[in-house]
């Protein structure tokens, strides 16, 4: 069988269930051992998440093409990006972001440091951003609220809260936790 987990089929226009073999869209380096994790889509953009690479396609025209590359921006799972009505949102190491069809902004940036500053004391002891995302954190979507909401362990009681709370029209983090 084939297999191929960085190669995406292409359907030809208007025949959505069809896919040629050889009507391929061949992102970055295939073979580079990166494989797709997650593809969606927003507005007539497609993000092709890859564990380390984000690319976002422009899907408006017949031909897609890449508009965008960037490094260190990928997901481990598909559970760390979720689609919201201003755009798509993820979570890394690094970061959280949040692409708006126009450009990628960092929501941490200023806000949450790698080293674990914070702007608000009701945050203290909170671990460095890597630290608490991880390698299994998830991000949910509150629609009545309009927030973003990280989970540093779906599964489990963590020691250093269990979720942060990104309020997109305030643009403040806030933590929580189930501990009373």
């Amino acid at each position: 069988p084939f297999v191929n987990n960085d190669l995406m089929m292409v359907s030809p226009v208007d025949k959505y269930d069809i896919f040629p073999d050889d009507n391929t869209l061949d992102i970055g380096q295939s073979g580079d051992g990166d494989h797709i994790i997650l593809l969606i889509e927003y507005a007539d953009r497609l993000l092709q998440f890859k564990q380390n690479k984000l690319f976002i396609i422009n899907i408006s025209e017949d031909l897609e093409f890449v508009e965008g590359e960037y490094d260190y921006m990928g997901i481990q799972y598909p559970y760390q990006a979720t689609k919201i009505p201003d755009g798509i949102a993820w979570i890394n190491q690094n970061g959280c972001y949040l692409y708006n069809g126009e450009e990628v902004v960092n929501l941490i940036k200023g806000k949450i440091g790698n080293n674990g500053e914070l702007d608000s004391e009701s945050l203290e002891k909170f671990p460095s951003w890597n630290v608490f995302v991880g390698d299994t954190a998830m991000i949910g979507y509150i629609p009545n609220n309009r927030q973003l909401v990280i989970f540093q362990d779906p599964i489990g009681i963590s020691e250093f809260g269990n979720v942060l709370i990104y309020d997109i029209d305030n643009e403040a983090w806030t933590r929580g936790c189930d501990r009373v």
